[in-house]
């Protein structure tokens, strides 16, 4: 009799902690596909903020936000800043800034997020152009141009790269500039934020900076 009853509490012990490993499986299982799930909808939300701006005439890519808008224009003013700044590759404008010009909110002829600028030698560059600047190096731009500040020198896709603050100060405003300039074998590119002190700006900035790419 009792060997009977030691015999079914065996079992039903057996099934019971069976039943258990088997929810808790399950459980783990679940938990897995739910953050494999998350992972997924967060990549696709990510993917969905950015869009990516390739130009395969001067071999490189980036991604900016989505709602950025390329080669923006308005007015005059800005059709002439264009034809003076021929160094001018392409530009990009956040909505916000788009829907404050529909509104006239803002009333100065042309501001943009980023530009993206050119040359062939560093002389081509319009800073150095402009202020009769002896230089033929980055080096030598910092150190000789009173108006630019250097902030730090690093790597971007194996190509030197410099930051750097231009006009306005340190404090930003609508004439400060923070700026990449990267140094590659075809020439110089200058990635320049102009609006460097809005919300969420830092954030944007460092993305940008860490999706471009040379090819």
């Amino acid at each position: 009799m009792f060997k009977k009853f030691l015999i079914i509490s065996v079992i039903l012990l057996t099934v019971v902690l069976l039943g258990g490993y088997i929810k808790k499986e399950k459980t783990q299982v679940q938990k897995l596909e739910d953050e494999k799930q998350i992972v997924q909808e967060n990549n696709k939300a990510n993917k969905d903020q950015w869009q990516v701006y390739r130009n395969e005439e001067y071999g490189f890519e980036i991604e900016v936000p989505s709602n950025w808008i390329e080669n923006w224009t308005f007015g005059k003013e800005h059709e002439e800043a264009m034809k003076r700044e021929t160094d001018l590759l392409v530009t990009f404008v956040s909505g916000d800034i788009e829907e404050r010009r529909k509104n006239k909110q803002i009333d100065y002829g042309y501001v943009w997020d980023l530009s993206i600028r050119v040359w062939e030698t560093f002389n081509d560059n319009p800073e150095v152009v402009g202020n009769r600047l002896e230089v033929n190096t980055p080096e030598e731009f910092f150190e000789k141009n009173v108006l630019v500040k250097k902030i730090s020198e690093f790597e971007i896709d194996g190509n030197r790269a410099y930051e750097y603050i231009q006009g306005g100060g340190p404090g930003g405003g609508l004439g400060a500039n923070e700026a990449i300039l990267i140094e590659v074998d075809s020439g110089y590119y200058s990635f320049r934020f102009n609006r460097p002190n809005y919300e969420g700006a830092k954030k944007i900035r460092g993305h940008i900076i860490s999706t471009i790419k040379f090819f």
